[in-house]
């Protein structure tokens, strides 16, 4: 019997006592399990480990293989959340409903199932050529099944949810994945496309209406979290809503700057590594930036963004000042006798904490980032006893973390 064959056949007390074990695995053991459990061809309740796990993933980061449920559901992924965050009027999908929806489409769709598995076999979701081209021919026959599927007999006991949870669900799924295709192109034009850009948006977004308010808040949150900029989407659907001078649509971007802020806190929540967290953090402060236009005149939407603003700021700068200390200080206590590999270690260290502290100062706290670079620097002021190899190493930290003026400044005399 395989280890991933093992695993499956486990009862769910044994899960749950895997599962509070794996809270305190080294990093290798998690990326075996989660290994294991993606090669399940069922994963069933293996699939709580997962969920356990996806704060350590979100750090990790590991290469995840394309899997039929994820190709049909990414283009959604911006909306999916875990059942206990939930509720049935915020425009999410709980992830306990995607293996079923995967079902019905698997047994209904035009295409075999078995056709899209050999195709993607071997991909991985870093494969992204090859995802916009099979899934363009799953999503588009996804949104048809769904468009007419009946509630399973199985639903409640598959996914914990009412009989009338299911219309609207698939509705929303489908309301995505018909439209799923245009969004990848838009979210994959070229940088200098903005006047294209804001041009295939506002299309997008009038033709969404035309299918009522919740089709315009639907692909108005999906557009906001899948863009470059954020704000031209909002802008565009404020537009819209105004020109219309349709109450139901202003409620709609109501609707979509909610789901939008969720998204955000969502991707607040996930603890990740520097080198990782920033580019992620970059994305926080787009959307951010997005909402401060749209949310002048919705009171509760500016307290809220405001509020989250706060909290990601002081995340931030407690996050900056753990790595700088572990990362950065005390491996540079041990820097003499160090070998090339463990001095280059610290410099790419170095070269994270600036990339994330560029970013971050923006969203507040600068001058926490000022007086930590500051004292850092002055930590790593190498001594007259030091040998020149060590005095060289520690000027270069100071040079990365600070600028070159003040590492000449550092110099022995």
């Amino acid at each position: 019997m395989s280890g991933a064959t093992a695993l499956g056949s486990l009862g769910r007390p044994a899960l749950r006592t895997l599962q509070n074990e794996l809270e305190a695995a080294r990093d290798q053991q998690i990326l075996r399990v989660v290994a294991m459990v993606d090669a399940l061809p069922r994963r069933g309740d293996a699939d709580q480990i997962i969920a356990g796990l996806r704060p350590r993933l979100a750090a990790l980061r590991p290469s995840r293989p394309l899997s039929f449920t994820r190709l049909l559901f990414l283009p959604l992924d911006p909306l999916i959340v875990p059942a206990t965050a939930w509720r049935r009027d915020r425009l999410a999908l709980p992830r306990t409903v995607l293996a079923r929806l995967a079902t019905l489409v698997r047994a209904d769709a035009g295409m075999p199932a078995m056709e899209i598995d050999q195709r993607i076999a071997g991909l991985t979701m870093d494969d992204t050529i090859e995802i916009r081209r099979f899934g363009a021919q799953l999503w588009r026959e996804a949104a048809r099944v769904l468009a007419s599927a009946e509630v399973p007999p199985d639903w409640s006991d598959a996914t914990g949810l009412q009989a009338a949870d299911f219309a609207p669900i698939a509705r929303l799924a489908r309301g995505a994945l018909e439209r799923a295709d245009r969004i990848e192109t838009l979210a994959h034009l070229p940088s200098g496309a903005t006047a294209q850009c804001k041009r295939d948006t506002e299309d997008m977004l009038l033709d969404a209406l035309e299918d009522g308010p919740d089709a315009f808040a639907l692909l108005t949150a999906l557009l906001t979290a899948r863009l470059p900029r954020a704000e031209y989407v909002l802008a565009a659907a404020d537009d819209i809503a105004t020109r219309r001078s349709e109450p139901a649509a202003r409620l709609a971007v109501d609707r979509a700057i909610d789901a939008t802020l969720d998204v955000i806190e969502g991707m607040h929540a996930e603890q990740r590594q520097l080198s990782t967290a920033t580019d992620e953090l970059r994305r926080i402060l787009g959307l951010l930036e997005g909402l401060d236009q749209q949310c002048a005149q919705r009171p509760s939407r500016r307290t809220r963004v405001t509020q989250l603003r706060r909290g990601i700021d002081a995340a931030s700068r407690q996050q900056f000042s753990q790595a700088l200390d572990s990362d950065v200080l005390r491996p540079a206590g041990q820097i003499v006798g160090a070998d090339d590999a463990q001095i280059a270690a610290l410099e790419q260290a170095a070269r994270d904490l600036r990339r994330f502290e560029t970013i971050a100062r923006r969203i507040g706290g600068a001058d926490h980032y000022d007086r930590s670079l500051k004292q850092a620097a002055s930590a790593l002021k190498p001594s007259p006893d030091d040998p020149m190899p060590t005095v060289i190493d520690r000027i270069r930290l100071i040079e990365i973390l600070q600028g070159s003026e003040v590492a000449a400044a550092a110099l022995p005399a």
